[in-house]
């Protein structure tokens, strides 16, 4: 439905003023879209760039995200932390719900996610780009300000999403047609959910 497509489009517009690294196990970004990989002690510029974890995803992602945010909490400490985005792409694999999780797993997101509440005022922001919510941790999927639903017919996907955007929006998620989406939060600059079209990609 446009998942990559919109995900890809916020990065790209992100990485005008922040340092965006987008999470990737798929190999979508750096195969098939061409996105640089991320050198480790690079300084945090401006830009887009992909890191692809290796060994277990949600054990990669937690020893990422802290190291992130040791460099980010570094910069705190004397001064104004640069802007870090970390976009999880297929974001239950890095932090799943617990139904669906070995205790590695568990103690590795509840870690991650102590850091992501945490991450705000180090200036480090997160995307987490799944096709179900129901295999994401709610823990995680609590702290998103923001968010773009494109069309979804699952029925767990739909009650979590009402839950947080009201019946209506319910309602208009499986009629959605390709490169729609309905968006709610602090960055649309509305009162309520509004459906916004995306730009198809060239």
């Amino acid at each position: 439905m446009g998942k990559t497509t919109a995900a890809l489009a916020l990065c790209r517009a992100l990485s005008t003023t922040s340092c965006v690294i987008a999470l990737d196990t798929t190999g979508e970004y750096r195969n098939r879209q061409g996105i640089p990989v991320h050198i480790p002690g690079s300084p945090p510029d401006p830009g887009f760039w992909v890191h692809e974890p290796t060994g277990e995803p949600s054990a990669a992602a937690k020893k990422y995200i802290e190291t992130t945010m040791t460099e980010a909490n570094a910069e705190y400490v004397v001064g104004t932390p640069s802007q870090r985005v970390l976009l999880l792409e297929e974001a239950h694999g890095f932090v799943p719900e617990g139904n669906i999780s070995t205790f590695a797993q568990r103690d590795a997101t509840a870690e991650s996610t102590r850091f992501i509440m945490q991450a705000r005022k180090f200036e480090l922001r997160f995307v987490m780009v799944s096709q179900r919510t129901a295999v994401v941790s709610k823990s995680a999927l609590s702290q998103c300000e923001n968010y773009v639903v494109l069309r979804t017919t699952d029925e767990t996907s739909l009650t979590y999403l009402e839950a947080v955007m009201g019946r209506e929006a319910r309602e208009v998620m499986p009629r959605l047609q390709r490169y729609e989406a309905v968006c709610m939060g602090p960055a649309f600059n509305a009162d309520g959910p509004v459906i916004i079209g995306l730009d198809p990609p060239p």
